[in-house]
């Protein structure tokens, strides 16, 4: 006998299991998917100098999208496959940082924000679809995703603020445009089609529609509990 408990051998037996290309792409999911933004934006609105409401808009706009079509996004998880909507996300996200300088206004703050909210959700959530569906509850793993977020979220403002205070607005929308460059590279690093109803599926613009008949479905099922 070993002497190595049942349980921990198993662990990493699962962990074993899993390419280290998926595992690195999970944690760069996790570690890059939803900090610098939340210190750059904010930064850049201040030198518009706004009122305190369209300050409050432009911080509160980043949840408005996630918030109407959270289950429209499961779906097409779902229906699609979570890495590909993961990668259709982080390439629209990667566009945004430019855009800020380019187009100095307080509406414009606001439409990017809430742009910035559903692909930085879409992203962590797609990365946790895929965690789910590959790690099988692995603890270890699960364990060293959660670290990975956790880690993003101080290191990365951090940086976001040493690159403003060096460089001003470009540096750390530069900052942000390289995370999320990461992202995408995390993004087609994982591997495609863990969902079923994904195999074969091709994407068309006419899924980019919310259907009414997915949110009946979805409240139907939390009704069941009720």
């Amino acid at each position: 006998m070993s002497g190595v408990p049942v349980e921990e051998a198993a662990t990493k037996e699962g962990a074993a299991a899993i390419p280290l290309r998926t595992q690195l792409a999970l944690y760069g999911s996790g570690c890059f998917s939803d900090v610098a933004s939340q210190v750059v934006i904010p930064l850049w609105v201040l030198q518009l100098h706004p009122s305190a409401v369209a300050y409050g808009a432009v911080i509160g706009a980043r949840s408005l999208l996630p918030f109407l079509l959270s289950i429209h996004g499961g779906v097409l998880m779902d229906r699609l496959g979570a890495r590909r909507v993961m990668l259709f996300f982080a390439v629209i996200g990667a566009a945004l940082p430019v855009l800020f300088p380019i187009l100095p206004f307080i509406w414009a703050a606001i439409v990017l924000q809430l742009i910035v909210g559903l692909t930085t959700t879409m992203s962590w959530v797609g990365a946790q679809t895929v965690a789910g569906q590959t790690m099988k509850g692995n603890t270890a793993l699960i364990g060293r995703l959660s670290f990975s977020n956790r880690f993003g979220g101080f290191f990365c403002p951090l940086v976001a603020g040493f690159a403003w205070d060096a460089f001003g607005p470009w540096g750390g929308f530069g900052i942000m445009l390289a995370f999320s460059a990461i992202l995408v590279a995390s993004a087609l690093m994982l591997p495609d089609n863990l969902s079923k109803r994904a195999v074969g599926r091709t994407f068309t613009l006419r899924d980019i529609v919310p259907r009414i008949e997915d949110y009946t479905q979805a409240l139907a099922l939390l009704a069941i509990p009720a």
